[in-house]
């Protein structure tokens, strides 16, 4: 699960559960996508825009991604954040429906987006995962990554880069092997 609590924009986290939730309602009422959905989806755009056009703009981003993501990752107002923490909850729920009916067991290991080590925000978000899935072990990978986390994240995108991907794949090897 990648997932922060410091903002909103990670990428398969909270918000998302959240979004796929008022999608699947939207289309039920036969409703299109909503208005504050298109304004982030203009900034994404225009980003990508810079990006692919100029120079200044992938050097910048290049060096000072990490920093900047920080930075401009809107804070969640506690309304939305409370919401899409219920929805998460409900689809970790839905998990370990299909956990006892199928017999397996599961695992949740946290993927911290850069800016939510940098903003110290990472405990938060693992105690609230915690919370929503209080029967699942959890286990926050930022301890990987706390010291000089630019070094494990692609500035251009934030994403992990080979060595915090080796990191937390040595994390898995390892849990797996005990």
């Amino acid at each position: 699960m990648l997932a922060m609590s410091g903002a909103l924009m990670a990428g398969n986290d909270f918000l998302d559960n959240l979004n796929y939730e008022m999608r699947g309602m939207e289309m039920k009422a036969g409703l299109t996508s909503s208005a504050s959905f298109g304004f982030w989806r203009s900034l994404l755009d225009l980003r990508r825009t810079l990006l692919r056009y100029s120079n200044l703009a992938r050097l910048v981003y290049f060096h000072f991604g990490p920093s900047m993501r920080t930075a401009l990752s809107p804070k969640p107002r506690q309304g939305t954040l409370k919401k899409a923490l219920e929805a998460t909850r409900r689809q970790l729920n839905r998990l370990e429906e299909l956990s006892e009916e199928y017999g397996f067991s599961y695992q949740i290991y946290v993927l911290h987006p850069v800016q939510d080590i940098l903003r110290e925000t990472h405990i938060a978000t693992v105690a609230a995962i915690r919370n929503l899935a209080p029967r699942a072990r959890v286990t926050g990978t930022a301890q990987l990554f706390e010291h000089q986390p630019a070094k494990f994240y692609y500035p251009y995108d934030g994403h992990l880069n080979a060595r915090g991907s080796r990191r937390v794949a040595e994390l898995l090897l390892s849990a797996h092997n005990q």
